[in-house]
């Protein structure tokens, strides 16, 4: 019998216990990070939010596992923010204090509950009174589990028989117990029976913002078209532009994607969405006279409205990167008629006709020569002094990945046109991931446009293929590009063994 056993503290009660213990101390001796993070699991209890609210700590939680709380440090270190993580449990006696580690840590935790274990008997209470403090402070918390086995061959179909009835049947009562809520974690949609729908507590859940776009019918392209009298036009585009796709309603995920080759019409559905939802933009796009009635005929559904919207195309990246360079090239033009300037100057020194003097104009000069001879002014100081040093030595690739990297923020939805151009296999890995961990965990969601495959294969993202007619989501395996791709190494996997 362990001694937390013996006091009657449960796993979930010890996290609780060193939420407050680590929350109350570091408050107190002023080393709290700004925004600071606890992370947890959805099987966890949920008088981690008291707690949290309390000291304005984020809750962030993961699927049931440690690896999931490791999952979730990573991105805080990737994305520069390790400081902010402050403690991690779940319910199966995990914890984590530090970013040093992605597993539970027995060794740390075992000091933890001993430090807190002394500090509590020195006001005469043990853990099991600081937890009923707790529990008097905020609020009773009971949790059970009910474990059910089905064996033989037919088992995992009979529980998945008894998850699926209960995700379309739920029981209003159990044991005399009212249920509140359903909280279903593969749809991330909370059902609650007095009314109304919410989102579970998973990070993925806050993403969606848009989640249905409605194109004008058949019908109504067709008595617009009907009805227009401006007949010096010879298109009326983005009128007609999806002929007998049957594309009228779009439904979205955390990611969806739009895939097709060129034509396809990606790029004008994702620029018809941007203008409708009022996105900020910076570059232009193929407008027409009657793309604004066209807008004007889309529906669309936001679930919330999310702290930026915003349309990031090819060409933004491009000009970008061209501006960085043109900015760079002026710098070292600039750089080396400094460099001219310095030996002219160092080689006057010895000339005693600069020692004369007419007037305070001579003195600058002697001052300048003077200066550019010391012994402290080498050439690269004398040049970064009168000129300065270049913005950005990054590739162009590089530097388009920091661009989408200093750009894409939290809590926002982003329109992106063909991100993959400018970026090498490699780093559109890197942009994908980024991409993946935004919408998971920073409350993004993204409506993407590409051909690439290293985004198309992105878990869990909808894929509209604009290919096909009509047009239908598909798994990425299916994709033409993908298929040449595939067939092409198949066709090469000798070299690669």
């Amino acid at each position: 019998m362990t001694i937390l056993q013996a006091l009657k503290i449960i796993d979930n009660e010890v996290g609780i216990l060193m939420l407050d213990f680590i929350c109350r101390f570091r408050k107190e001796q002023g080393t709290l990070p700004e925004n600071p993070v606890a992370v947890t699991t959805i099987v966890s209890t949920d008088m981690v939010n008291d707690i949290a609210a309390d000291f304005g700590v984020e809750i962030r939680r993961g699927l049931t596992g440690f690896k999931y709380i490791g999952e979730i440090i990573g991105v805080l270190e990737k994305n520069g923010q390790p400081d902010r993580y402050l403690f991690g449990f779940e319910e199966s006696c995990g914890y984590l204090k530090g970013t040093y580690a992605r597993d539970k840590d027995a060794v740390v935790a075992s000091m933890l509950i001993v430090e807190m274990a002394a500090w509590y008997k020195k006001q005469g209470k043990t853990l099991f009174d600081a937890m009923q403090a707790l529990y008097e402070k905020y609020a009773m918390y009971c949790e059970g589990v009910v474990n059910i086995v089905e064996s033989g061959i037919d088992g995992p179909e009979k529980i998945a028989g008894m998850i699926q009835k209960v995700r379309t049947d739920c029981p209003r009562e159990i044991g005399g117990v009212k249920v509140d809520a359903l909280r279903d974690y593969v749809t991330g949609e909370v059902t609650y029976f007095d009314g109304g729908k919410g989102s579970t507590n998973l990070p993925k859940s806050n993403m969606l913002y848009l989640e249905k776009f409605s194109l004008p019918s058949d019908y109504t392209e067709i008595q617009f078209i009907r009805f227009e009298n401006r007949t010096c036009f010879n298109t009326m585009y983005p009128f007609k532009i999806f002929p007998d796709k049957e594309l009228e309603h779009i439904g979205f995920s955390p990611v969806t994607i739009f895939y097709g080759g060129n034509g396809s019409g990606k790029t004008t559905l994702l620029n018809v969405i941007a203008q409708k939802l009022h996105a900020a933009r910076q570059s232009e796009f193929n407008n027409s006279p009657f793309f604004g009635e066209y807008v004007d005929y889309c529906r669309c559904e936001l679930a919330k409205r999310p702290q930026e919207i915003r349309y990031i195309s090819s060409d933004d990246v491009f000009d970008y990167v061209l501006d960085l360079r043109n900015i760079n090239e002026g710098i070292d033009t600039r750089r080396e008629e400094a460099s001219e300037t310095y030996f002219e100057l160092k080689s006057k020194i010895s000339d005693p006709e600069e020692r004369r003097f007419k007037g305070l104009d001579d003195y600058d000069r002697w001052k300048e020569i003077h200066d550019a001879a010391a012994k402290k002014n080498s050439l690269s100081k004398y040049v970064k002094k009168n000129v300065g040093k270049n913005l950005d030595m990054c590739s162009n690739g590089e530097t388009a990945m920091k661009f989408f990297v200093d750009r894409i923020g939290e809590n926002a939805l982003y329109l992106l046109d063909e991100p993959e151009n400018s970026l090498s296999i490699k780093l559109q890995t890197e942009l994908a991931d980024f991409i993946y961990d935004s919408a998971r965990f920073f409350g993004c969601q993204f409506i993407i446009a590409s051909h690439s495959p290293i985004f198309l294969s992105m878990k869990n993202a909808r894929i509209y293929n604009l290919d096909s007619a009509p047009v239908r989501t598909c798994d990425w395996t299916e994709l033409e590009n993908v298929r040449i791709w595939y067939d092409f190494f198949m066709e090469h996997k000798n070299k690669f063994e």
